[in-house]
């Protein structure tokens, strides 16, 4: 209860700074343009001349009487759709090209050197150079879009690479074919550097649209103006003209982010539907298709991993390792850190591809996988409930994921963001996420560390209750020796270099807690360990030092 007041409190406390600062930014925006004009107007008296410098009163002036005639609108028009044309052709061709380079490395080389060079070209080159190729009215669209391209392809290119691999990893064990990897993973996590390219990419584009204007001298169009104003010295006009194409670039750009807003606060959240189907592993051996289905009419009570070897760089992980996982069996696997524990379960999972070896579930190589990561993998943009709903598949994939909400004590977080939840919450959204997911085989990396003792020992009495209610073949990576006795059949310590299985102990379950013990059986038997296995614990303490003794030696 305490924590729970102390992060309200928190939140409050940052929703009046957030207020504060909003309203600090509404008062002193004003003051600023202000403050500008001043500066113009002293800055134009010192001048004394209004054909170097005219005042601000001259040039509103100006606008007030030349502004609504219909042969100037009709430049300024023609100006605004060429900006636009050129702004329209960035963003979409930028967004496209900057999703390809954030993915691939190879087409990101590919590109470099042009985009360099589109950079370091100076705009007066290109637009005298495309005068040889492209028409007066082309021209302006064509090199406006050429120069702001670089920012958009940079801007989304750099938001898609900051998107986690692992939450990649997690989406694609959870079924996510390509296209919905774009669209629930790629956009999204871009979205934030696209607004900042686009952005830019407005300002920019209305400059070199201009220059182009007054350098290709289009028979419409703002350029046309400018250079009309410059051959007669009539400054007042250049400022006129000048002004007001900031003012609508400001506009629209305001119009744009607004647009943007609204749909992201105002809409309503997408609507989750069927899901790909789920992830699954092939053997190694060359010919075979990863998702090659396994056959519905063979089952089996077994996850096989034969004669497994892994090399990562020089280092080998894994040479002709096997072992063999139980459905409706917890096993725990148990090494020193940084090891290769996790990169056993990616082997399993289909993230990593071993460079030798078989693993199978029955007599096939495919089969569904649900993954716990250390992390809890969840992605940012989406609620809690749309997060456990999205791998599922059918009609009924948010009653599912509600009623798992329900079991994991977040029904009335289901509406929340990731960031709007504390740790614990996060974690137990994804392990709704991971229990909701119908495989046969659960993995879970190392799901409750760096938790608070009561969370921990909450977390694991929950994913206890949950692994009583189905018959998985469960895999569970721990540090913590005591976590793998309260919650494991079978722990297997690994040990050596390469890894390999030094200890496989089967661990006897308590049935009941202890009388009058308030925590329920897992939590009981972490906080005072049954005799019969203090004497495990010391075996497996003992291994795991002697493992740590030698690694260092």
């Amino acid at each position: 209860t305490a924590h729970n007041t102390m992060r309200e409190q928190h939140k409050m406390h940052r929703h009046n700074f957030l207020g504060n600062a909003r309203l600090r930014a509404l008062l002193l925006t004003p003051l600023s343009v202000i403050a500008f004009l001043a500066v113009w107007h002293l800055a134009s008296l010192a001048a004394n001349s209004a054909l170097i410098l005219p005042p601000p009163a001259a040039v509103l002036r100006w606008i007030a009487h030349n502004g609504t005639r219909a042969e100037f609108l009709h430049h300024i028009g023609a100006s605004c759709a060429r900006a636009g044309t050129a702004i329209a052709l960035t963003i979409a061709l930028g967004s496209a090209l900057g999703i390809c380079a954030g993915l691939s490395p190879s087409f990101r080389a590919l590109i470099a050197f042009p985009l360099t060079v589109i950079r370091a070209a100076p705009v007066v080159s290109l637009i005298l150079l495309a005068v040889f190729w492209l028409g007066t009215n082309a021209l302006p669209v064509f090199v406006a879009a050429l120069m702001a391209l670089p920012v958009m392809i940079d801007s989304v290119s750099g938001g898609v690479q900051k998107i986690p691999a692992r939450l990649r990893d997690a989406m694609r064990v959870y079924g996510f074919s390509r296209l919905m990897l774009l669209r629930h993973v790629y956009v999204p996590g871009a979205f934030p550097t696209f607004l900042s390219g686009a952005r830019s990419v407005f300002g920019l584009c209305w400059k070199v649209v201009a220059a182009g204007e007054v350098l290709a001298l289009p028979r419409h169009g703002a350029g046309q103006l400018l250079y009309s104003a410059k051959v007669h010295l009539e400054t007042t006009e250049v400022f006129a003209v000048t002004v007001i194409l900031i003012v609508i670039c400001f506009a629209l750009e305001g119009a744009f982010s607004l647009l943007i807003k609204i749909k992201r606060d105002g809409g309503s959240p997408p609507r989750v539907s069927a899901a790909a189907g789920a992830a699954s592993y092939t053997a190694p051996p060359a010919g075979t298709p990863r998702n090659a289905p396994s056959s519905p009419a063979v089952q089996s009570r077994v996850l096989s991993v034969q004669n497994l070897c892994v090399t990562r760089g020089h280092k080998e992980i894994y040479r002709s390792f096997s072992a063999r996982f139980e459905e409706g069996k917890v096993t725990a696997l148990i090494a020193a850190s940084g090891r290769g524990k996790t990169t056993l379960l990616d082997c399993i999972a289909g993230i990593l591809r071993p460079q030798s070896g078989s693993i199978s579930f029955g007599s096939g190589t495919a089969f569904r996988v649900s993954y716990l990561f250390q992390d809890d993998q969840l992605l940012p943009w989406r609620t809690i409930e749309q997060n456990v709903a999205l791998p599922l598949r059918g009609p009924d994939a948010l009653q599912k994921a509600r009623g798992f909400l329900q079991k994991t004590g977040l029904a009335a977080r289901q509406t929340a963001l990731p960031r709007e939840l504390s740790g614990g919450e996060r974690q137990r959204a994804a392990l709704a996420r991971a229990f909701c997911f119908a495989a046969p085989v659960l993995l879970m990396d190392e799901a409750f560390q760096s938790l608070d003792l009561p969370l921990k020992l909450s977390l694991m009495s929950l994913t206890h209750t949950l692994l009583a209610e189905e018959s998985r073949a469960a895999i569970f990576v721990t540090h913590d020796v005591r976590e793998a006795l309260c919650l494991a059949d079978k722990i297997l310590v690994l040990a050596g270099e390469p890894l390999a299985v030094t200890r496989d102990i089967t661990v006897p379950r308590a049935k009941t807690p202890a009388p009058g013990s308030p925590r329920g059986v897992v939590a009981d038997r972490y906080v005072h360990l049954p005799p019969e296995l203090l004497a495990l614990e010391e075996d497996i303490l003992d291994a795991l030092s002697r493992d740590h003794a030698a690694a260092r030696a």
